[in-house]
C-alpha cells in the first residue's frame, strides 16, 4: 500500500507530465504548417503560396470568391497518378485490349502489337513516331489509312 507522501509524489509527477505535454502541443500547434510540405523551397513554391494567399483572403483586392475559382492540372508528369503512364495512355491501352478480338490485324500492327504484348515503352515510341506521320511523309490517320 502506498503512503500518503508517495501518492502526492506520483500526483506531482503525473501533473508535471500532463502540463509538459499540454505546453509542447500548444507550441507545435501554433507554428504555421507548410501548405506544400513535399515541395522543395524555391520561387515556384513561393509563387503558388503567395497566389493562393492573395486570392483567398477576403481583405485583398485580388480575392476570388469560391464560386468563381477553377482548378486546372496539366499532364506534366508531376502528379503521382501520371506515373508510370498518363491516364489517357492507360485508357487507350485498356481500350485496345478490349477491342483486340475484333481486330486480329492488331497482333502484327504497331503500336497495337506492343500494347497487346504488354510492352508500353515500345507502344508509346510507336505513337510518338506516328504522331507526325507514317514515316513516308504522309499524315498519320490511324486505322483509316
Amino acid at each position: 500500500m502506498q503512503t500518503h507522501n508517495s501518492m502526492k509524489l506520483n500526483l506531482c509527477i503525473l501533473t508535471f507530465f500532463a502540463l509538459t505535454l499540454m505546453i509542447l502541443s500548444s507550441v507545435t500547434a501554433s507554428q504555421p504548417q507548410d501548405p506544400l510540405p513535399s515541395w522543395n523551397d524555391g520561387p515556384n513554391k513561393q509563387a503558388i503560396i503567395e497566389f493562393v494567399t492573395k486570392t483567398t483572403d477576403q481583405n485583398q483586392a485580388s480575392f476570388i470568391p469560391p464560386t468563381r475559382r477553377i482548378a486546372t492540372f496539366d499532364n506534366d508528369g508531376t502528379l503521382w497518378s501520371e506515373q508510370p503512364l498518363y491516364f489517357q495512355a492507360i485508357y487507350i491501352f485498356d481500350r485496345i485490349r478490349e477491342l483486340a478480338p475484333e481486330h486480329p490485324e492488331w497482333q502484327q500492327k504497331e503500336p497495337y502489337a506492343s500494347v497487346l504484348k504488354g510492352d508500353s515503352k515500345s507502344a508509346l515510341a510507336g505513337w510518338e513516331a506516328g504522331a507526325s506521320g507514317d514515316g513516308n511523309g504522309n499524315p498519320c490517320r490511324g486505322d483509316r489509312q
